[in-house]
C-alpha cells in the first residue's frame, strides 16, 4: 500500500471510531496487529458483544463494492488475530462476538455499517 493510501486509510479509520464513539461503541483498540494479520477496530457495544470491525474505503465503486474486498483469506488472517486478542484478553473470552464492516465510498462521512460479515471457524 502506498503512503498516500496508508494516510486516506488512518483519516478513514479515524472518522470510523469517533463514529463508532456516538453509536455507544466502546473501542478497546485499534490496529490491533499479531503475527499474520491485524484488525482495524475492536470494539463492545452496550450489550457486551465483542465486535471485530473491518474498515473498508473506496475512492468510488467503479471496481465493485468495498465490502467485496473482505476475501476468503482475510477473513482468515482477521480470526486469527481475534483468537490471540482472545488469549490475551481471557476476561472477553465469554462475551458474544461478531464480524463486521464498516464501507465507506468517497466522501461518505457515516459509513455503512455491515454486521454479521463473516464468522469464526
Amino acid at each position: 500500500m502506498g503512503w498516500f493510501s496508508q494516510k486516506k486509510g488512518a483519516e478513514k479509520e479515524q472518522l470510523v471510531t469517533k463514529w463508532l464513539k456516538k453509536q455507544q461503541i466502546e473501542i478497546l483498540d485499534n490496529n490491533f496487529r499479531c503475527q499474520g494479520g491485524e484488525i482495524d477496530i475492536i470494539g463492545k457495544s452496550i450489550n457486551n458483544t465483542l465486535i471485530f470491525f473491518e474498515v473498508k474505503y473506496r475512492k468510488n465503486s467503479h471496481h465493485g463494492n468495498a465490502a467485496e474486498y473482505i476475501s476468503t483469506n482475510k477473513q482468515k488472517r482477521i480470526t486469527h488475530c481475534a483468537k490471540y486478542y482472545l488469549i490475551n484478553n481471557p476476561q472477553l473470552q465469554n462475551h458474544n462476538m461478531r464480524f463486521d464492516a464498516l464501507i465507506l465510498h468517497g466522501e461518505q462521512q457515516e459509513p455503512d455499517w455491515i454486521k454479521d460479515v463473516f464468522w469464526l471457524e
